[in-house]
């Protein structure tokens, strides 16, 4: 299920504290450990897609361009979803998701919980299911996702 806590200022709160909640993923990913997690068969296809880029030894790369990169250079996106796929009950910042990435977020959250802060209306424009922290209720088509959007994220 994906949880969506809405609030437009990126700073803690109750909710969103220092245990709880990353406010730079790419931060994250590059100096807390993010590499030890790239090389899952998700994470895989998670670069391959949104990358354009294969693994050819641990924690390298190679683009469709032939470049060479290593996961620090890994899109914000990658970086993004990776940390929501492995580290439970955190919540990820969705500033840092290109819509190419929410695909992939909702096909995560069909099999465990995942946990984003959306300051903005992201443009799913599919339906889905979602948890919606900021009044616990639970929606399941997108037009819902915008009204709550715009009603909390403001």
């Amino acid at each position: 299920m994906l949880h969506v806590y809405f609030k437009r200022l990126d700073d803690f709160d109750a909710i969103l504290t220092e245990d709880t909640y990353r406010i730079c993923p790419t931060r994250w990913f590059n100096h807390q450990g993010g590499i030890n997690y790239v090389s899952g068969e998700l994470e895989q296809q998670i670069i391959k897609d949104i990358d354009k880029a294969v693994a050819i030894a641990p924690g390298v790369f190679k683009n469709d361009l032939s470049q060479i990169f290593t996961a620090e250079d890994l899109s914000g996106t990658s970086k993004a979803l990776i940390l929501a796929n492995n580290e439970p009950d955190i919540y990820v910042n969705g500033d840092y998701l290109g819509e190419n990435g929410y695909p992939w977020l909702l096909k995560m959250a069909e099999d465990k919980d995942i946990y984003l802060r959306a300051g903005n209306i992201m443009l799913f424009r599919t339906d889905f299911p979602a948890h919606i922290i900021n009044d616990d209720s639970y929606i399941t088509v997108w037009r819902e996702f915008v009204e709550k959007g715009v009603k909390f994220a403001k």
